[in-house]
């Protein structure tokens, strides 16, 4: 990582890197499309509403993007980084939790430290939560502009995207990358566990075999 380029490190070092790069790039267009509204429409709020939605967008992407770069992914002898923990998520954990009676600060930063245990998974959750909360928004606008066909879009657009990143951020962690708990509920098939069946032929006085010794 030492002898590596500023384009390597920050941009192109990783597969994963670049994807969060096209991520974070991909609302560009909604944002033009949002100044543009404002100048056409400066009194409507809906221009607005697009500006502040991509920035917040940019904002926290920038901490998955700092979690998906080489050095931040080898730090912490290959947990990740955890600047944004450290400096932001854990100070606003320790503030909430003297607010709280009677609970043990230690336990609940270890707790905190369990789920959200890199810059990553930081933003993940970031994600998560926010596209979550801006489900409601969708609904109101549905609501409020009944004729207007991109109300729907939007709406169908947020909610698909809480349950992607939901998930995601679900099988972000190392027990449950393989899971298929989604499709085998849709689809009432038994989990993961129960698809591990014993050896063909194996042995017990139930089993049809001769008994092992």
């Amino acid at each position: 990582l030492a002898t590596s380029s500023w384009v390597d490190r920050y941009i192109t070092g990783t597969d994963m890197l670049i994807a969060t790069w096209f991520f974070m790039v991909s609302v560009t267009p909604l944002l033009v499309f949002g100044i543009y509204m404002i100048c056409d429409m400066p009194s409507f709020w809906l221009g607005y509403g697009y500006v502040a939605t991509c920035l917040a967008f940019y904002a926290v992407t920038s901490v998955w993007l700092v979690g998906c770069m080489p050095e931040s992914m080898v730090a912490n002898g290959g947990q990740g980084s955890t600047y944004f923990v450290d400096h932001v998520l854990l100070p606003l954990w320790r503030h909430c939790a003297c607010c709280c009676r009677g609970d043990d600060p230690e336990a609940r930063e270890a707790m905190l430290r369990s789920y959200v245990a890199n810059d990553m998974l930081a933003g993940m959750w970031l994600f998560t939560v926010g596209s979550f909360v801006a489900v409601p928004a969708g609904i109101y606008m549905v609501c409020a502009y009944p004729t207007w066909s991109v109300a729907y879009i939007e709406l169908v657009m947020i909610i698909t995207f809480a349950l992607g990143m939901a998930l995601l951020t679900y099988t972000s962690y190392p027990e449950n990358m393989t899971s298929t708990l989604v499709w085998d509920t849709l689809c009432c098939l038994p989990g993961n566990a129960s698809k591990e069946q014993p050896a063909a032929g194996g042995g017990g006085s139930d089993g049809g075999g001769e008994p092992q010794p």
